[in-house]
């Protein structure tokens, strides 16, 4: 689990999850890893952000990683 800020992510990647909330992967270039995060609606300092905890696996590639649905509503698709 992750003790820093979000800073120390190279890479960050959402997507949108349930009604109101998104699913968040923080990448760390340098440890290979990746953190997951659900995040609930953005509501300032009460925002919920939930760890989900280190995702499995090795993210050597990292600056190519992106969640690929259909359309992009994050940006406005």
């Amino acid at each position: 689990m992750r003790t820093s800020s979000w800073q120390s992510f190279e890479q960050l990647v959402a997507a949108p999850c349930g009604k109101t909330g998104s699913i968040l992967l923080g990448i760390d270039k340098d440890a290979k890893t990746g953190y997951l995060y659900a995040v609930g609606h953005a509501a300032g300092g009460s925002t919920v952000i939930k760890s989900l905890g280190k995702v499995p696996g090795a993210f050597s590639d990292w600056e190519y990683f992106r969640f690929a649905p259909p359309y992009d509503p994050l940006n406005g698709g």
